[in-house]
């Protein structure tokens, strides 16, 4: 929260957010050990107030509640309890203006509520509901899950119940599992929820025409000052591992720092050393599991000699701000602070690109982690000539390591959830007539055309290029050995 002296007296300054976040030393009482109380770290503890300042108890309570119960805390926006009161808004606000309390909610109003969710906005040309189906049941059904404490703190009976003032129900649900298996689960559901018969236009991955015109749009917005000469080096480096490595944003933001940089060259240049084949790996923290876990990812030489390069302008950054230059430092920063980037930090950056190369398609990270997955698998399913996804999940069950494979090259703890993921991969492969091996040329080319578009980039700024010129030549030469391969061209002898 912030306040502001008006005429003497300290006064709060209101925001739209009804939520704000306690410090990062803040925590909670947990239970007496014989006369001594154990405190437990709730850092980031979002705390939700009414849109005139007070705090709003009941909601307060009911995180204290989700708290207890082990929601996450995890990330700078506090987590799933920061996802749940950011959820909790709307209805805030809607009690505010229309009656006394949460208690007073009568279902009527709650379908009202639910309906002002799929209200139309104005989006670029057109008119689109503010929240799709699926966000809107899921909004929804966080505020019967609070409305329901809300019936227990007041002890009213049947406050939410299938024939109770507010009419809503869990129904359960069967998930068949990859391996046959069954798991179940429950969901809300209330006269009011939408259906999915209004269609909804998928999310489709970035493509490499929009990752080009955001590349692009790099160019055209940086000017020639120490600031902006090294955001300009920040987002193509973002771009770069967001494409090759699937970062989630979280792990762009405060996961990823220089120590996993630094030690993957430091294996680089071991493996160079004793003459070995070794594919480079960039390791760090997931954000995706309970417990922290590290995901390793193969990524190419050229990125690797990008991030080196980085390395060094974003040291002198540092030393231009005064910022200790240190392994934890994260490799993602503030130009003006050095603190970690936000994760909305990084949504804002490729909304205003996206803006600036004026693109009419959806551009965010998670797109671009569509892409990775989506041309990850589009390589497993090469490479081990997999015909359908029937086939696909069946090598899953009978194959531990391609499991194992799997869930490390996507990030992903569940390979359940890469169904969608599946049809696009599938829908790709269905176009192409390739080998394994002009798989490979195809994925060396597209690292042949980044290093051409860095080295135009730094031509066209006027800065030092000598570095973009040398991941270029190395690029040419990968392309060429590849064309020179006696297996892939038996008559390349004779050429």
């Amino acid at each position: 929260m912030k306040f502001e002296r008006i005429n003497g007296e300290l006064s709060l300054v209101l925001s739209s957010q009804l939520h704000s976040h306690a410090r990062a030393d803040f925590k909670f009482f947990s239970h007496f050990l014989g006369i001594e109380s154990e405190l437990v770290a709730a850092a980031r503890f979002p705390l939700a107030r009414w849109p005139n300042g007070h705090w709003c108890m009941e909601v307060n309570l009911f995180m204290t509640e989700c708290f207890k119960k082990g929601f996450s805390l995890r990330g700078s926006q506090g987590g799933t309890l920061g996802t749940y009161c950011s959820y909790l808004a709307p209805l805030i606000r809607y009690v505010n203006s229309n009656m006394d309390g949460f208690s007073k909610m009568t279902d009527s109003h709650f379908a009202l509520a639910v309906r002002q969710l799929r209200v139309k906005v104005e989006r670029g040309e057109d008119f689109s509901p503010k929240n799709k189906v699926t966000s809107t049941v899921k909004i929804a059904s966080v505020w019967l899950d609070f409305l329901v404490f809300v019936g227990d703190y007041y002890a009213t009976p049947n406050f939410v119940s299938k024939e109770g003032t507010i009419r809503a129900y869990r129904i359960r649900k069967l998930h068949r599992l990859p391996n046959g298996r069954y798991v179940e689960s429950y969901a809300w559901s209330h006269w009011s929820f939408p259906t999915e018969e209004e269609p909804e236009r998928p999310r489709l991955p970035i493509d490499d025409k929009t990752l080009l015109a955001l590349r692009t749009a790099v160019d055209d917005v940086s000017r020639n000052t120490p600031e902006s000469l090294y955001i300009h080096s920040r987002r193509l480096v973002m771009f770069a591992l967001f494409d090759e490595v699937g970062l989630r944003r979280m792990e762009s933001a405060t996961k990823l720092t220089r120590r996993n940089v630094v030690e993957a060259l430091e294996a680089r240049d071991e493996a160079r050393a004793s003459g070995e084949q070794r594919i480079p790996m960039l390791s760090f923290d997931t954000v995706k599991h309970t417990r922290s876990q590290h995901r390793e990812v193969p990524v190419s030489p050229i990125l690797l000699d990008f991030l080196e390069e980085y390395l060094v302008s974003s040291r002198h950054r540092l030393r231009q701000i005064g910022v200790p230059v240190r392994l934890d430092t994260p490799l993602l920063f503030n130009a003006k602070s050095g603190e970690a980037l936000r994760p909305n930090t990084i949504t804002q950056e490729f909304a205003q690109l996206a803006k600036r190369a004026g693109i009419k398609v959806s551009a965010s990270p998670h797109l671009m982690r569509h892409r990775y997955i989506t041309n990850a698998l589009v390589r497993l399913i090469i490479a081990h000539n997999i015909s359908t996804k029937s086939d696909f999940q069946k090598l899953i069950l009978d194959d531990t390591d391609f499991k194992r494979k799997v869930k490390e090259v996507t990030g992903h703890a569940s390979v359940a959830s890469l169904e969608p993921y599946l049809t696009l991969a599938f829908d790709v492969v269905g176009k192409l007539d390739m080998t394994v091996e002009r798989a490979r040329i195809l994925a060396a080319l597209d690292a042949l055309h980044r290093a051409v578009q860095d080295h135009e980039s730094c031509i066209k700024r006027g800065v030092d290029a000598s570095g973009a010129k040398a991941r270029l030549a190395e690029a040419s030469i990968a392309i060429d050995g590849m064309y020179r391969r006696s297996d892939l061209y038996p008559d390349s002898s004779t050429v």
